[in-house]
């Protein structure tokens, strides 16, 4: 039996290397495709991060002080109290 695996696998040396190549070149591709379907998901996701809009938050907000006046306890809003224009609040994630 030794023999005959030998002899097969010496006759068909040529056909066996081909094989082997188209084998590696496939598994070449597969990863390839995976990696660049995963950077550009990876891509994507990055780039709706930075569009997305920026959140404020204040982790002491309505916990002390006067909790009715939002601008009397948010200290963003005390800071730049003379930039801001026009401020809300709004509960829940905004993608739902």
């Amino acid at each position: 039996m030794k023999n005959l695996l030998r002899k097969n696998l010496t006759a068909h040396k040529q056909h066996n290397f081909l094989t082997s190549i188209i084998y590696s070149l496939t598994i070449a591709c597969v990863i390839f495709l995976l990696v660049t379907a995963n950077l550009q998901i990876q891509s994507i996701l990055a780039q709706n991060q930075q569009d997305s809009d920026v959140v404020l938050e204040s982790p002491d907000l309505f916990t002390q002080g006067n909790n009715t006046v939002p601008s009397e306890t948010d200290k963003v809003l005390q800071k730049y109290s003379e930039s801001i224009q026009d401020f809300y609040y709004m509960g829940g994630s905004i993608k739902d």
